[in-house]
């Protein structure tokens, strides 16, 4: 975590309002995650549901909601798959499988 305000910072403002305000307008949009959800679905098609609510980071996803076990998060994980892989549960014998989809919530 980088200190803030950073120890080099001017004692002026570096643009005026409008110009500020574009440049963090800026930086926000070409910095945004992508949103999805982790769906779950038991057995074929049998019930399914929200499991979770996920941010993609350039770097890594970070889940920030888990409807099934709220004290999970967050959770910060390398990439979609392991979060896929912790909602997506094998059958046992006369127990279907339950399979993890993501969905998202934007177009990128």
């Amino acid at each position: 975590m980088h200190p803030w305000p950073p120890e080099d910072c001017p004692d002026e403002p570096v643009a005026d309002r409008a110009t500020f305000d574009a440049i963090l307008d800026t930086i926000v949009t070409e910095c945004k995650p992508r949103l999805f959800a982790i769906t779950q679905e038991f057995g074929d098609r049998m019930d399914g549901r929200i499991a979770c609510w996920g941010l993609q980071f350039p770097e890594h996803v970070r889940l920030v909601f888990d409807i099934v076990d709220a004290r999970k998060v967050p959770i910060r994980l390398p990439t979609r798959g392991h979060a896929l892989r912790m909602f997506a549960k094998p059958g046992a014998p006369g127990v279907p499988d339950v399979r993890a989809r993501l969905t998202w919530l934007d177009q990128g």
